[in-house]
């Protein structure tokens, strides 16, 4: 009945549709500060559905494919963002064992070790002792300090001060 109404809605050939499912990590455990990225097992369920209801591609194929009107029904790619360590070493080996291949965008700026500044943000937040987290002393435009002793103000934190910061001019 899916791949049906998959082939009804993404039909092979000049009308074909091209879905990208587009992922950032998977964890090897679930992450209780964001139990919305897939962990490992939660991968390897959806690798199962997408071997099971698509026909996956390689990106670069697919889009060939899909500007000369060639795409098979139910065309599918998958994307990796920023080249995290667990792209690697949890969703490669998963995909391995569907038989399923993906696109990974590597942020190079980053292979020496470096982390990306959000990231900063988010593993500060998680690791911190402290029960309210100062920020006047770090100069957050419109932040005086944040509560960090629950994983929900933890998550409420992370964003507060990813979006209090993003788009200051870089020192």
């Amino acid at each position: 009945m899916i791949r049906t109404a998959l082939s009804l809605r993404s039909p092979a050939g000049r009308s074909g549709r091209l879905s990208i499912l587009i992922f950032h990590r998977v964890h090897a455990q679930p992450d209780p500060i964001f139990p919305g990225e897939p962990d490992a097992r939660r991968f390897d369920a959806v690798c199962g559905w997408m071997k099971r209801w698509t026909t996956v591609l390689p990106l670069d194929e697919a889009v060939a494919r899909w500007r000369d009107g060639r795409l098979p029904a139910r065309a599918a790619a998958i994307t990796f963002d920023d080249g995290y360590a667990d792209n690697h070493d949890v969703a490669m080996p998963i995909l391995k064992q569907h038989g399923l291949c993906a696109t990974f965008f590597i942020a190079t700026g980053f292979l020496d070790g470096g982390r990306m500044w959000n990231d900063t943000v988010i593993e500060s937040v998680r690791y911190t002792p402290l029960k309210t987290l100062p920020l006047q002393p770090l100069g957050v435009p419109g932040l005086l300090a944040v509560e960090v002793g629950s994983v929900a103000e933890k998550q409420s934190a992370i964003s507060q001060v990813i979006r209090a910061i993003k788009y200051l001019p870089v020192p």
